[in-house]
C-alpha cells in the first residue's frame, strides 16, 4: 500500500515536468521549453511589439455603402436626363434663369457622366471613403509646435 502511495505521488510530478510550453521571441522564432517563462514575456516591450496597427479604412461602414449606391443612382438619373434634354437652363446665385449654350451642355453632360462614373465603379464606395479619411487625417494634421529658445542670460 505504501508502495502505491510512492507510485501515487510521482506521477503528478512526472506528469508537470512533460508539459511543453510554447513561446515566440521578438523576432518571431516559435520556442517550445519545459518551463514556464511567462515572466520573461509579458513585459511592456512584448505587449507593445505585438500591438496590431490601427486601419480604420479596412472596412467600409455600410451606411457610407447604402450612401454611395444613392449617388449613385442619383448621378445615373441625373446624365440620362442631360442627355436626353434638348435644352437646359441654369441659374445665378441672384435667381435669374439663362439658356445654357450648346458648348455648357456638353460640358454639364460630361460632368454628370464623370459623376456617374466616380460613384458607380466597382469598389467606388471603399475608394471615396479612404478619400473622405485621408482628407479628415490631413486637416486634423496640427502644425508643429514653435519652439522658443533663450540664448544668454
Amino acid at each position: 500500500m505504501l508502495l502505491m502511495l510512492a507510485i501515487g505521488g510521482a506521477v503528478p510530478g512526472a506528469v508537470r515536468a512533460a508539459a511543453v510550453y510554447k513561446w515566440v521571441d521578438r523576432d518571431g522564432s516559435v520556442h517550445y521549453d519545459d518551463q514556464h517563462r511567462l515572466e520573461q514575456r509579458l513585459t511592456w516591450d512584448y505587449l507593445n511589439g505585438r500591438q496590431v496597427p490601427a486601419r480604420p479604412d479596412a472596412t467600409t461602414p455600410p451606411a457610407f455603402v447604402a450612401a454611395v449606391a444613392a449617388d449613385c443612382r442619383l448621378a445615373r438619373e441625373r446624365a440620362e436626363v442631360v442627355r436626353a434634354a434638348s435644352v437646359i437652363y441654369g441659374s445665378d446665385p441672384v435667381g435669374n434663369v439663362y439658356q445654357l449654350s450648346p458648348r455648357q451642355q456638353l460640358l454639364e453632360l460630361k460632368m454628370a457622366e464623370r459623376d456617374a462614373t466616380r460613384y458607380c465603379a466597382p469598389g467606388a464606395a471603399e475608394r471615396l471613403y479612404r478619400e473622405l479619411r485621408a482628407e479628415r487625417e490631413r486637416r486634423q494634421q496640427k502644425p508643429a509646435p514653435i519652439v522658443v529658445e533663450q540664448r544668454g542670460p
